[in-house]
């Protein structure tokens, strides 16, 4: 199976994702990388893959503003 992940760090990324344009913090490396649910969606759907997981792991928070 194809997947698409998104990782939240925190509660308010939780409600941010009620919003599907609302752009939110995904970095999970030292490069920055915001988007909104839709961008994810979209570029899951681009590459074929069929699967969303959204995780929630404190470790990458280390890689995003505070």
């Amino acid at each position: 199976m194809i997947a698409k992940t998104i990782i939240l760090t925190s509660d308010q990324q939780l409600t941010d994702l009620t919003d599907p344009d609302k752009k939110i913090d995904m970095s999970t490396g030292y490069t920055k990388r915001d988007a909104s649910l839709r961008d994810v969606c979209e570029e899951a759907k681009r590459n074929g893959d069929h699967i969303l997981t959204i995780a929630f792991d404190e470790f990458f928070r280390q890689y995003r503003k505070r």
